[in-house]
């Protein structure tokens, strides 16, 4: 059994973990559509793809894809998952953090 995953974590019974991807220069609009799954931004001579990946196979996948487009991966990395109370700007006790 496998379940979608949008904005989530969990795909059928195995944990996502968030990826960062540098990339050398940016990337056109037709390669930035290949990898819809991923949140796309561009830093002075980048870009960083941020995304969910199930596991190794998958990140194979994804260099394999930009190595296909050509493109020249400058890192890759794990990020830390943040906890779902700093996504919504709250302490962890549900109340306003302190400034």
């Amino acid at each position: 059994m496998t379940r979608s995953v949008v904005g989530g974590r969990i795909v059928g019974a195995m944990t996502a973990t968030r990826y960062e991807l540098r990339i050398l220069g940016r990337l056109s609009p037709e390669v930035r559509a290949d990898f819809a799954g991923f949140d796309v931004s561009e830093a002075p001579v980048e870009t960083v793809l941020l995304g969910d990946v199930v596991d190794r196979a998958q990140v194979q996948g994804v260099l394999a894809r930009l190595h296909a487009f050509g493109l020249e991966v400058l890192e890759l990395r794990s990020v830390p998952e943040l906890p779902e109370e700093a996504l919504l700007g709250q302490a962890p006790d549900g109340s306003e953090p302190a400034s």
